[in-house]
Parts: structure tokens; C-alpha cells; sequence
């Protein structure tokens, strides 16, 4: 009897603590074009986002470092060796920036998805936006120092990453909350994607359903 009170007690505890991180869970926002509307849909039905690896994002200086001449050169090697396998999956802090939605939502045409990350086994990142090359100087180095620094005319994205070095799938797990579509998207376009919105709400009864939001030129920041 008093092992079973033990392990009801585990549980309730367990239970609490699992609630209590959910909750303070923060919310994270992904801006993309809807052109692909494969992948778009794909993110609706199966709830994530594809991760990228460094040579696939818009920076030409991702990923890159220098080194210390007394750093161990099997430490270089191996940090290159973790950055050619590690999967990135780049997200902001905000949907709102208006160079953002310029860049990365086809000039305000496409949506900005307010999401959760649920997949486990994944590393948040804060981008740390410098003027300076990054520099290893000890064999201490990981991944996420290389990964995690951007030059300062990067700062705009106010981005935050999840990355993974031993990833056994391509793909981010996320939780929807909502998506906002764009300020320049047609009325016609905002109809389709409202439906097609409602349809993956039908389709999953069981999950919260996506709030859609049409934003407007006054809710972006345009810097002035």
C-alpha cells in the first residue's frame, strides 16, 4: 500500500512539473512564403518544420570561425564535422518586423506561424549578433558557440534557434498556435488559406485549433 502512495505521489509530481514547463513554454514565430504550398501544408498536417543544414541558410557567413594556433587541430576537425551534420532550424522572437515579412513572407504575401517546439533532443539557441568573427581559442568549443553568433547587421531577425548535432530526422515538432497572414495578401488568397486553415482544424479535433489573424500595414513595425 505504501509503495503505491509512493508512486501516486511520483506521478502527481511529475505531472506538475511537465504542466508547469508547458506553461512557460515561449512562443516563437516562423515567417514563410506560401509559393511551396506542399511544404505549407505539410506543416499543417504533421505539426513541423523542416531544419536546414548550415550551407542551406542565407548567410554566406554561417558557420564560420577561426582558431586559435594553439587549439588542438582534432578539435577543428571535429567542430567541422559537427557543423557539416547539425540541423538548424531558424526562428524570431516576433511577428510583427517588417523586414522579416519583406524577406522571408514573399514582401507580406505569405504568413508568420506563432508556434511551440515539442520535439525533445533539440538545443535552443539565442543568437548572439556581434561585429566580431568568432574566434576559438580552447579545445572547450562546441557547436553552439559557432552556430550561435551572427554579424550585427543580422539583429533585425531577433532570431532564436533550435539545433540538433545527432538528429534522427529532418524535422522540428511543433505545436500551432497561430498563424497571421500577411498585409499584402490578396482577398481571394486570404479566403483559400482561411479554408484550408479550417480544413487541418476539421482534420485534428483533438488539437487546439489554429487562430488565424489577416494582419494589416498598422500591425507591422516598419521602423518609423
Amino acid at each position: 500500500m505504501q509503495n503505491i502512495l509512493h508512486v501516486r505521489l511520483f506521478l502527481r509530481v511529475e505531472f506538475c512539473n511537465f504542466v508547469e514547463k508547458v506553461g512557460t513554454m515561449e512562443y516563437f514565430y516562423k515567417y514563410r512564403s506560401l509559393v511551396n504550398m506542399k511544404r505549407f501544408i505539410d506543416i499543417l498536417m504533421n505539426r513541423r518544420l523542416y531544419a536546414s543544414k548550415y550551407l542551406e541558410l542565407n548567410d554566406p557567413m554561417e558557420g564560420y570561425f577561426l582558431y586559435d594556433q594553439n587549439v588542438l587541430r582534432n578539435v577543428v576537425s571535429k567542430l567541422r564535422d559537427e557543423r557539416a551534420t547539425t540541423l538548424i532550424c531558424s526562428l524570431s522572437k516576433t511577428p510583427f518586423n517588417g523586414l522579416m515579412w519583406s524577406m522571408y513572407g514573399d514582401e507580406h504575401k505569405g504568413c508568420c506561424i506563432k508556434l511551440r517546439v515539442t520535439s525533445p533532443n533539440w538545443k535552443e539557441v539565442n543568437i548572439d549578433y556581434t561585429s566580431e568573427r568568432t574566434l576559438i581559442t580552447d579545445r572547450n568549443a562546441s557547436i553552439e558557440t559557432i552556430l550561435g553568433k551572427k554579424s550585427v547587421q543580422w539583429q533585425h531577425e531577433e532570431e532564436v534557434r533550435y539545433i540538433n548535432t545527432n538528429p534522427k530526422s529532418s524535422y522540428l515538432k511543433i505545436e500551432i498556435d497561430t498563424i497571421y497572414l500577411g498585409a499584402k495578401m490578396t482577398r481571394a488568397d486570404v479566403s483559400f488559406y482561411t479554408e484550408l486553415i479550417k480544413m487541418a482544424n476539421r482534420a485534428f479535433p483533438q488539437k487546439k485549433p489554429i487562430e488565424i489573424v489577416k494582419l494589416t500595414k498598422d500591425d507591422i513595425d516598419f521602423g518609423f
